[in-house]
This record gives structure tokens, sequence and C-alpha cells, in this order.
């Protein structure tokens, strides 16, 4: 198959068929799904100005929609790219965020850890959780520790 200029103005786009069927019914439960959900978008609200309130509720609404597909699905089951596409997605200036160390972004990033968690039975994820969100943790301190309780618990079982 010759590449075209169609497929060429794909390239770097996000792709809906990487996001599997069943996307959008969970998308409408997430919120009493994940009240978690709720309390981090008011969060973004207080402390972000636009365009980052968008791009960051955004970024949580698609990482919460696939932490919920993925629960839904056997361990066993092929969704590991799942693990892959959240990042891919998310608008470069979260990413920008993560680089300057921002509070918000980072907290965002501890709750992705709760994705690859899920898939721990996977040699390659065993213990990049746990040990991405002891950094985070460290590097965020103890101001920031109650937006960080529910990852914690997924991902030590555990309170602090």
């Amino acid at each position: 198959m010759a590449l075209n200029r169609t497929h060429l103005e794909d390239i770097g786009k996000p792709n809906r068929s990487l996001w599997p069927d069943g996307r959008e019914e969970v998308t409408a439960t997430l919120e009493t799904e994940y009240p978690v959900l709720v309390a981090l978008c008011s969060l973004v609200e207080r402390h972000c100005r636009p365009p980052q309130t968008q791009i960051l509720c955004k970024a949580l609404q698609d990482l919460f929609a696939t932490i919920s597909l993925m629960g839904k699905r056997s361990v066993n089951h092929s969704s590991l790219h799942l693990i892959q596409t959240w990042p891919m997605h998310v608008d470069s200036l979260f990413l920008e965020m993560c680089e300057r160390m921002d509070p918000i972004a980072l907290i965002i990033l501890a709750h992705y850890a709760c994705m690859v968690h899920t898939r721990r039975n996977v040699w390659f994820f065993e213990r990049w959780p746990s040990l991405l969100f002891r950094d985070l943790e460290e590097r965020l301190g103890h101001e920031w520790r109650e937006y960080l309780e529910w990852p914690r618990c997924r991902i030590f079982g555990t309170e602090s």
C-alpha cells in the first residue's frame, strides 16, 4: 500500500481507532464511577487558567476512561497498548508541565501510574508504578498528599 497525502497527514495525530470499542459508554458514567475525577478537575480549575484547564481536564477524562476500560477487561486481555495510548494523546502542554515539575501535572501522572498498575502481571510493568509513584510523592511533598491518596490506595493497597 503506497503512502499518500492522507496517510502522511494522519501521522502524529490522535487515532480514535487506538481507543477500543466501549470508550464512549464508560465516559458517560466516569464521574459516578470515579468521584476522584471530579475532585481532580476541581483542583485543576482552582490552580490553572485556560487553556491549561481544558487540556488537563481532557487528559483526566481520557485517563479515567482508559482506567475504567482496563478495569472491565481481564488482566490477560490484550489491552497493554492503552498504557501507551494515553501519553501519546495528551497535549504537549501537559508534557511541558511535567518537565517543569508542575504539581498539578505530577498529580495527574501519579494517577497514570494506577493505570499501569492494572497490568502489573506483565513483568516490565510490575515495579514501575510503585517506583514512579514514590518519586512523585517525594517531589510533591506533604502539601499535595491528599491528592495522592487514591493512587496510593490502588498501587499499595493502603491509606497513609
